[in-house]
């Protein structure tokens, strides 16, 4: 499994967020349409994502705090996701669905994402990819490195991720 650092944050002001990201980083990799549909694990989380057009599983453990926090995951492209959608949903079950655009930039081996959720609105998420030998220690420090840059708070941290938010009907600013 690979792993990375994780933050999700709130934005209020998305465009400023994403022009002090330009300034850092240069114009966005990539926009991407993804919609990702959960299905029911007990103490980790599965996922079916669709990106403009391609699929792929996610599967991923992480504790639900605020800070920077490790990530354990493991990415599978998926050729017949119908398929597998309707394997997965009769053995497991669905969870629910996200869907979300998302802006992406690079910053070294880090991956910055702005994304727009539906019924949720605008976050920031960082993921530092950590190198196999990797300590966790390095991957904090870059997250909060890039947390002080571009003005995110503590308070502005979320802990949950987008689907528990949706499910729990919890306002993101508010946790």
């Amino acid at each position: 499994m690979s792993n990375n650092i994780e933050i999700k944050a709130s934005v209020e002001d998305a465009q400023h967020l994403r022009e002090l990201i330009e300034t850092s980083c240069g114009k966005p990799s990539d926009i991407l349409i993804q919609r990702d549909i959960f299905y029911r694990l007990n103490n980790s989380r599965l996922k079916m994502r669709n990106v403009n057009g391609h699929s792929e599983l996610i599967y991923y453990s992480r504790a639900n705090t605020s800070g920077p926090k490790l990530s354990k995951y493991l990415r599978v492209p998926i050729i017949f996701p119908g398929i597998v959608h309707f394997v997965l949903k009769t053995i497991l079950g669905v969870r629910g669905v996200v869907n979300k655009k998302r802006v992406l930039f690079f910053s070294e081996n880090t991956r910055i994402h702005l994304d727009e959720v539906d019924k949720l609105g605008a976050f920031l998420e960082l993921e530092v990819v950590l190198e196999q030998a990797e300590d966790s220690e390095a991957g904090i420090a870059k997250a909060n490195q890039l947390m002080s840059i571009f003005n995110i708070k503590e308070e502005d941290l979320i802990s949950r991720s987008y689907i528990d938010l949706l499910e729990n009907d919890i306002e993101p600013h508010n946790l």
